[in-house]
């Protein structure tokens, strides 16, 4: 098998393509290239490889700077430093990453699931990863201006059990069972909320991972969640949300 490092740190891709000659793996390591300039001409005058181990940040850019001129891109492994939210996004999409400093036995096993498996097209669209990534350096909502009465009230995104939505208006809830509207859809708060902290479990709640007292498996593959706040009705994760639920709750 013919495999390419990509990595602009050269300890690190020296370590790196120790590792896999280490491994026992049948992979050659043809080449290592240490930034989007010398990635693009390389890409440009060879025949694809058939893997990639990748870090993200380049000295000159990153690797979606290079990915993004390929028509086809080979299985890719990242190689990263981001972490937490990143990563959830990663395991969610089913994208294959290591975490610096690499570990041998992750690396093994990054590798035999690659040969048992392979990845299948639509995981290696490097549009979605690169939007996945962007979140990581985004600035999020840390409270909420609401009136009460004649008063204005500050309500800090800690404080906040859940977000819902009930006939066409929407309501933050407290911690403290207190609930009070807002002038937000919840499309724009899964924009402003920090997705470490939110999580929209369907297509009417958005809840906050403190205010999670059980949960419960539930028809079709779906779960249910008991919150700790007095949100009156069934909280039940969409069974196209559940997979990337997990992923947050493992984070």
């Amino acid at each position: 098998m013919r495999a390419i490092i990509i990595e602009d740190e050269q300890r690190s891709a020296k370590r790196m393509r120790n590792l896999i000659e280490a491994s026992g793996r049948n992979i050659n390591i043809i080449a290592c290239l240490g930034s989007v300039y010398e990635s693009n001409d390389w890409f440009e005058n060879n025949a694809l490889p058939d893997l990639i181990f990748s870090d993200i940040q380049l000295g000159d850019g990153t690797a979606f700077d290079v990915f993004g001129k390929m028509q086809k891109i080979p299985p890719v492994i990242f190689t990263t430093a981001y972490d937490e939210f990143a990563l959830i996004a990663f395991k969610a999409n089913g994208i294959d990453y290591l975490l610096k400093p690499i570990d041998p036995e992750e690396l093994n096993h990054a590798i035999d699931k690659f040969l048992s498996f392979n990845q299948k097209e639509d995981e290696l669209s490097m549009d979605k990863i690169a939007k996945l990534l962007q979140k990581e350096d985004k600035i999020y909502k840390s409270r909420f201006i609401i009136k009460v009465g004649e008063k204005i009230k500050s309500v800090k995104t800690e404080e906040i059990a859940c977000f819902y939505s009930m006939m066409k208006f929407t309501y933050l809830q407290t911690k403290q069972k207190r609930n009070y509207p807002i002038d937000y859809t919840l499309d724009q708060l899964e924009d402003t909320l920090d997705p470490r902290s939110f999580f929209r479990v369907n297509r009417k709640v958005v809840i906050h991972f403190d205010a999670i007292d059980e949960i419960h498996t539930w028809s079709g593959s779906r779960l249910k969640i008991v919150l700790l706040c007095n949100y009156d009705e069934d909280v039940v994760v969409s069974r196209d949300r559940v997979k990337e639920f997990k992923a947050w709750l493992d984070r």
